[in-house]
């Protein structure tokens, strides 16, 4: 018996020898034919600017660490290796079109999904290099600080991921990396820590001086692999593995010696890694070979042993998975539902201990879960369970089929959402009431809505009348009383039509329907409209009232002309309220422009009461003036700035204001407006026959005299400037002696030492016969000026605050210009350089306002037709001709709606077109493009403006 298992067990230790002997040959053939294949191969191999693993040569040569041990590898290979540097490419730039391979990358997801990365061969580390001792405690100290890198995704990642606050700087190398630091462009370099170290002791250019500081960043210790196009995976695999092998602890030392400045124990740690990487194949297949002896002897035990540890295992894991779960769970069994197993947490949620689970079945506590049994994939459903107390609680309940204990069983886990579903339903019914709120909100804001509308439309009628008809009377004759009372009576109308439209306007701003409504404009026109609303008031209390836009603005735009015109009267308006005595001036800048539109920036400059500084913040917001005794002293409801920020705000703009107790205010407000037109920048128009004219201006104040100045010298004019009535005649007097007599005089109405009429006529009485031309500039007209100009012999005469276009449109009027045939014959006014008369056709159901509108238009010059409702409208289109219809929109018999949309089907057939303005007294949002959409030209609201009225018929 001995003998015969003597001769088993020699049978079976040379069939491990022959077994071995034989895998031993098969892996050398292999091994030789696989390398036998690789003679002769040239392999292009990238490096970077990196010592010591690489230096670059004067002459492109690359030496360095990695060179050394590779180019060995790959003789005993057979492979040439040709080394190219990359300077400004990444290595996956590089690497399949310029390179074959590159030998020292780390592993990232996108360098896997692209190339082939062999298992790592070379170990480093990294660390921050920086001039600042003791700098950082953590990595939240370097949040908004720069950091500067090598530009790679394993360098990204890891910056993001340690430094998460910090500014990325990237480099096209680590050499950059270090010289940022010196040149102090980065606060630290994250550098590979060899690298590191070799920059330490052989300086680069520029950082020989420099003090520098480490700090190790010890969590990160990444392997490097050689990167490789997939299809040459095998090669590098096998220049990966040759390197490791031949690479023998006295060359590793005396390349690392030569080159890698790490201390000797690190040194060591390398070179036990290289040392385990020679022997793993011996060990590998001494392994082999006792395993197959192994497997011969002991496969049945092994195997039994193997499977009672995985049972054993998988048996732990379920045990610590279901009793830890913080969920109820639980296994019953699927044919009579008793419970099999039930976790901690289920015990303590139901109140059952585990033994009284032991005699329970899911029918104790479960009422009808909606599940899908039978099934063997996992289910979800919900249902009412009630626990040991007897409280019934909503569940989640989430099902596996299983085998446990060999039995068909479901592993079930609950979610107890009693909780949620009460707060689900207390949010549903909270959503039902605020849907409810939301709709009478929405139903009362209509309401209001409708409410304001109606408002408007019933004030601004009679309004219409109250300062039409005090416009009418007051261009009458009337005693000086007469007057008095019934300027009081205009400045109150006016006064409560600004109160009504800062309501109107501060309810559509509450109510989000506050919108803008842009159209083409001129902006010296805008500006000219809005000053002149306020010229009168402020020459009664004496004040210049002047408005200058600089060189540069573009002159057509686009924008919501009429909020634009808003702002700028409202900031007048508030100067002229709190100045007594000076000027106002209003001023246009071009703060920069593109090809689509400008920044405009706007002031308006007074020198009244000032606005004291703690206040000044305050003045924007809703009923809030300076101070309690502004309302009482100057009036007002404190919402025209409020109202005005809105608006500037919407223009994509900011409103400011720069004040001095009794020093005066400016105000200050950008606005962007697209541009309208081919032309970008306003012309600076400069024609011929004005060049090197000469012109005298007398005007009493500086700011008028400068604005006229520049004005001119725009034009290339000669200019002599007086302030007095005397100081003028004198300059002209001696301009006449020296034989370069002024052609051409400008001058104010009112002067200190008398009025431009005594001038006139002290000029006339000179009798020569080359006198000059004079324009005279009013603030304010007075009945009977026309006449006294053409007594005087004045050839001109324009009101202030003067429009550029109108200056210049009189001047070459009176003097004559190479496209005119002769100077102008009579005297020349801002009325004579309008269009001629129109015919006028007014739709209009009231008699006052028939009548305020009829004396309007004749005060112009225009022939008015009138009419009482839409149909009678229509029917004076078919009989007569006319330029322009103005038509009311609330009218009987036929509205205007109603009436435009019949002339506008009858041009049709004519294809002929007449210009319709809506007038009405409703001034609520979304009632122009009402107006527009229904096929009429234009819109003006009641009260009837004059100046509104004039502009929009030669518009």
């Amino acid at each position: 018996m001995c003998r015969r298992a003597s001769g088993q067990l020699r049978s079976a230790c040379i069939a491990v020898l022959v077994l071995s002997a034989l895998t031993l040959s098969c892996w050398f053939a292999w091994s030789h034919y696989r390398t036998s294949r690789l003679r002769g191969l040239m392999l292009r191999i990238g490096a970077d600017d990196a010592p010591p693993y690489y230096e670059f040569g004067k002459d492109g040569t690359v030496t360095g660490l990695i060179p050394d041990i590779l180019n060995e590898a790959a003789r005993h290979l057979g492979i040439v290796l040709i080394w190219i540097p990359i300077r400004d490419k990444t290595p996956e730039e590089a690497v399949g079109s310029i390179v074959d391979l590159w030998p020292a990358l780390h592993e990232s997801p996108q360098r896997l999904a692209r190339f082939h990365m062999t298992k790592p061969w070379l170990d480093s580390g990294f660390f921050l290099l920086t001039r600042e001792q003791d700098p950082w405690k953590s990595p939240a100290d370097l949040a908004g600080r720069r950091v500067a890198f090598l530009d790679t995704v394993f360098s990204r990642v890891r910056v993001k991921e340690l430094y998460p606050g910090s500014i990325d700087l990237p480099e096209p190398s680590k050499i950059q990396a270090v010289v940022a630091v010196c040149r102090q462009q980065a606060a630290a370099a994250f550098i590979d820590r060899r690298v590191g170290e070799y920059l330490l002791l052989h300086r680069p250019h520029g950082c020989e001086s420099t003090d520098f500081h480490i700090r190790y960043e010890k969590s990160i210790a990444p392997e490097m692999s050689v990167m490789s196009p997939k299809e040459l995976g095998p090669v590098a695999d096998m220049l990966r593995d040759e390197a490791v092998r031949t690479a023998s602890s006295e060359v590793l030392a005396r390349e690392l010696d030569k080159w890698d400045p790490l201390s000797a124990a690190e040194s060591q740690s390398l070179l036990a890694l290289r040392r385990f990487e020679e022997d793993r194949r011996e060990m590998l297949l001494g392994l082999l070979a006792i395993g197959i002896w192994l497997a011969l002897l002991l496969r049945q035990n092994l195997r039994i042993k193997k499977t009672s540890r995985l049972i054993a295992e998988a048996e732990r894991r379920y045990h610590d998975l279901f009793d830890s779960n913080p969920l109820p769970s639980w296994v019953y069994d699927i044919d009579t539902r008793a419970f099999l197993a039930v976790n901690d947490a289920a015990v303590r949620h139901y109140g059952y201990s585990h033994e009284e689970f032991s005699r329970l079945n899911l029918d104790d506590i479960a009422q009808g879960e909606i599940m899908c049994i039978g099934e063997t994939h996992p289910q979800t459903g919900s249902g009412c369970h009630r626990t040991k107390s007897g409280a019934e609680i909503l569940v989640q309940v989430s099902e596996q089929q299983m085998t446990f204990a060999g039995r068909p069983a479901r592993l079930v886990t609950i979610a107890d959402v009693t909780e949620r579903a009460r707060l689900e339903r207390e949010l549903k019914q909270a959503n039902l009431e605020l849907r409810q709120a939301k709709d009478l909100a929405e139903s009362a804001n209509q309401a209001k809505s409708a409410f304001l509308a109606n408002i408007s439309h019933e004030i601004r009628t009679p309004m219409n009348a109250i300062i039409g008809m005090t416009g009418l009377v007051l261009d009458s004759e009337l005693t000086p009383d007469q007057r008095e009372c019934l300027n009081l009576v205009r400045i109150s109308a006016d006064g409560l039509m600004t109160i009504i439209n800062d309501l109107l306007d501060f309810a559509k701003i509450e109510s989000g329907r506050f919108t803008l409504d842009p159209v083409p404009f001129n902006l010296e026109d805008a500006l000219s409209d809005a000053v002149k609303v306020l010229a009168v008031e402020a020459h009664r209390k004496g004040l210049e009232l002047a408005c200058q836009i600089q060189p540069g603005v573009p002159e057509m735009l686009s924008g919501d002309v009429g909020r634009l015109r808003q702002v700028i009267t409202n900031l007048i308006g508030n100067a002229v309220k709190f100045t007594e005595h000076g000027d106002i001036v209003v001023r246009v800048a071009n703060e920069g422009w593109s090809s689509e539109e400008a920044v405009l920036h706007f002031t308006v400059s007074d020198t009244g009461i000032g606005i004291a500084p703690e206040v000044q913040a305050r003045i924007f917001e809703p009923f809030t003036q300076a101070d309690n005794s502004i309302s009482r002293r100057f009036g007002g409801t404190g919402l025209g700035l409020a109202i005005s920020a809105r608006i500037v705000e919407m223009f994509g703009g900011r409103i400011w204001v720069e004040s001095e107790l009794g020093k005066g205010s400016t105000f200050h407000f950008t606005a962007r407006m697209k541009l309208a037109g081919a032309h970008a920048e306003r012309p600076a128009p400069k024609p011929i026959g004005l060049r090197s004219l000469s012109v005298l201006v007398i005007d009493d104040n500086a700011t008028s005299r400068r604005i006229l100045r520049d004005t001119l010298a725009g034009w290339e004019m000669k200019i002599s400037l007086a302030a007095t009535a005397e100081e003028g005649f004198e300059l002209y007097r001696q301009a006449l002696a020296a034989g370069a007599p002024h052609e051409l005089v400008i001058i104010d109405t009112l002067l200190p030492d008398g009025d431009a009429f005594d001038f006139a006529a002290r000029i006339r009485q000179m009798k020569t016969s080359n006198a000059a031309k004079i324009i005279l500039l009013s603030a304010a007209g007075q009945r009977g000026d026309a006449a006294r100009c053409r007594e005087a012999g004045i050839a001109g005469y324009l009101s202030k605050p003067l429009k550029r276009s109108d200056l210049l449109a009189c001047i070459l009027a009176i003097l004559g210009s190479k496209t005119q045939s002769g100077p102008h014959s009579g005297l020349v006014t801002r009325h004579t350089l309008r269009e001629s008369p129109l015919r006028i056709l007014l739709a209009e159901d009231s008699l006052v306002n028939q009548r305020v509108a009829t004396a309007l238009l004749q005060k112009q010059g225009h022939a008015v037709t009138v009419v009482g409702n839409g149909l009678e409208a229509v029917k004076a289109l078919d009989e007569g001709n006319f330029d322009v219809v103005l038509m009311d929109v609330q009218m009987p018999v036929m509205d205007g709606f109603q009436a435009t949309a019949a002339i506008r089907q009858k041009e049709k057939q004519r294809g002929t077109h007449v210009r319709i303005i809506a007038l009405t007294a409703h001034a609520m949002n979304g009632y122009r493009e009402q107006c527009l959409s229904a096929g009429m030209d234009g819109y003006i609201t009641k009260p009837i403006r004059p100046d509104e009225l004039y502009h929009s018929l030669v518009a």
